[in-house]
């Protein structure tokens, strides 16, 4: 938990010292999570 509260900090201090660098890399994360997703339903589904 102190980890999480640690990075959470951390995120927005970056997020207060360049704004458009934290919107572009919340952008990519949700972009990879997105690809990660359809990766494991077509995991899932050539297992069925």
């Amino acid at each position: 938990m102190l980890t999480g509260l640690t990075m959470y900090g951390a995120w927005c201090m970056y997020k207060k010292i360049c704004p458009e660098c934290a919107e572009d890399m919340k952008d990519d994360l949700e972009h990879m999570v997105k690809q990660k997703d359809k990766k494991m339903d077509k995991i899932v589904e050539s297992m069925m």
